[in-house]
C-alpha cells in the first residue's frame, strides 16, 4: 500500500496492470500544488499568475483536467 497523491497514482494505475487505486470517500489531507519562478522575476511570476487566472476562468483548466482524468485535484470539485 502506497499513500501518494491523485497525480500520481492515475499515472501508475494506467501504466501498470497490477496497480488499483483506492479512493477513500472524504479526502484525507489536500496536497497544494505549485510553481517556482527565479526570486526577484516578478514580471515572469505575474505572467504565470495571469496565465493560470485566464485558464482556470475560461473553462481550459477543467477541460485539461478532464482530458486527463485529473478533475479530482481540482480546487473545488467533489469526488
Amino acid at each position: 500500500l502506497y499513500l501518494v497523491g491523485y497525480a500520481t497514482a492515475s499515472s501508475v494505475v494506467r501504466r501498470h496492470e497490477w496497480a488499483r487505486m483506492i479512493v477513500p470517500d472524504q479526502a484525507m489531507h489536500a496536497l497544494e500544488y505549485a510553481y517556482a519562478v527565479k526570486p526577484g522575476d516578478d514580471l515572469w511570476a505575474a505572467r504565470v499568475d495571469r496565465f493560470v487566472a485566464t485558464v482556470r476562468d475560461d473553462g481550459r483548466l477543467k477541460r485539461s483536467a478532464e482530458q486527463h482524468g485529473l478533475t479530482p485535484m481540482l480546487i473545488g470539485t467533489k469526488r
